[in-house]
């Protein structure tokens, strides 16, 4: 079963892809890259089933590391460590624990107007820990937008990251 033809075309980068961001409290820019691109056939029991895997890399500012993550693309389905978003999207609860909000015709940020955008978000509570994240991704430049709310006992932190510049190769 090979991946959705609109995923593959709207969300498949390749190596070179880049954003940058600004955390538009604090002032601090932050970016992200791919790494690799790599097609694979996994087993589905009675089938093969397409994967496109993508691992990204990005600065944590917090702690001055870079870190990396994997972002995979497979049947209508854009797996990250949110859940997965199925496409197109449909408001309601994502599978894995998030929850699309809404859909936007038009979205300005940053003095741009984005076209078709859709809003992400998800929670994760665990004691005195909570961590909510809220992404704004768009299908031509990927993710326009993205707050994130922690707070434990001992701190609270809110960062707004607003997307500057980016380079998308497909």
């Amino acid at each position: 079963m090979h991946v959705n033809g609109a995923i593959k075309a709207n969300f498949s980068y390749k190596p070179g892809t880049y954003w940058i961001y600004k955390d538009s409290l604090s002032g601090t820019l932050d970016s992200t890259y791919i790494k690799e691109n790599i097609v694979q056939n996994v087993d589905g029991g009675t089938e093969l089933i397409e994967h496109i895997n993508m691992e990204i890399f990005y600065y944590d500012y917090l702690d001055s590391s870079t870190l990396s993550g994997l972002y995979t693309l497979y049947q209508n389905h854009i797996g990250t460590y949110l859940g997965n978003v199925d496409y197109p999207f449909v408001p309601g609860n994502i599978e894995g624990g998030g929850t699309l909000l809404d859909i936007y015709n038009d979205y300005h940020t940053n003095g741009q107007t984005y076209k078709d955008v859709a809003v992400v978000s998800h929670l994760i509570q665990s004691g005195a820990h909570l961590l909510i994240d809220t992404f704004y991704i768009n299908t031509s430049a990927g993710i326009i937008k993205s707050i994130t709310y922690e707070k434990t006992d001992t701190m609270k932190i809110n960062r707004v990251w607003k997307l500057q510049r980016y380079n998308i190769i497909k």
